[in-house]
């Protein structure tokens, strides 16, 4: 991988954890704008027809607008871990199927058969745990400031104490195979609101007694 995805290092993910099984789409966004208006700005790209369709995913977003969505839903951003986790599936390969860029547009929007678009969620195959556009469509934002990683076990990662970036997984349909794999990573400016980023929430599990 690139220099960024090393040291290979192990986690341990204490809680169990629910993800969204699609992107957020346009449809769900717009509940949220009507629900709390004035709480957040219009998305870019709102009115652009490649973009605004009710089944696609919502782009445009800045990773604060994305937080204050996951609030209002319930929910949170996963960490970077987190989404890495429920990405691979299992898997320790390139992709949550394997390792054959052949294979990807079974599974993935990217750069060789997007149409130069968002495509509607849930349109190519889950991974083993029935998650739908994990790679490629939209990028998806992460909780954690965008940093190196540390050689030592961790866990529950949380990433960076500071920073200027935040992290964003999974590639989309502007991206080249090996913007989609599982380990790639990369790191926007919180305001930054592209035409290829959108988000997936979280939820942690609770035991009954925490309830």
């Amino acid at each position: 991988g690139y220099g960024d995805e090393q040291p290979v290092h192990s986690v341990v993910l204490s809680e169990g954890f629910w993800l969204s099984r699609y992107q957020v789409t346009n449809d769900d966004y717009r509940r949220f704008l009507q629900a709390q208006p004035g709480a957040v700005e219009t998305p870019q790209y709102w009115d652009d027809r490649k973009f605004n369709q009710p089944k696609q995913p919502v782009v445009g977003i800045s990773w604060h607008d994305a937080v204050k969505y996951c609030e209002w839903a319930g929910f949170r951003l996963p960490t970077e871990a987190e989404w890495e986790y429920a990405c691979r599936a299992g898997s320790s390969q390139e992709y949550c199927f394997g390792n054959a860029p052949s294979q990807l547009s079974k599974y993935a929007w990217y750069d060789k058969n997007s149409n130069r678009q968002t495509q509607p969620i849930g349109s190519k195959r889950p991974n083993a745990w029935g998650l739908h556009d994990m790679h490629g469509n939209v990028y998806e934002w992460c909780s954690d400031w965008f940093g190196d990683y540390d050689s030592e076990l961790c866990v529950d990662p949380i990433g960076a104490a500071e920073g200027s970036a935040r992290v964003v997984r999974g590639g989309s349909w502007n991206s080249g195979a090996r913007s989609v794999r599982s380990a790639d990573r990369g790191g926007l400016l919180p305001r930054g609101a592209d035409y290829d980023l959108g988000l997936r929430p979280l939820r942690v599990q609770r035991s009954a007694q925490d309830r």
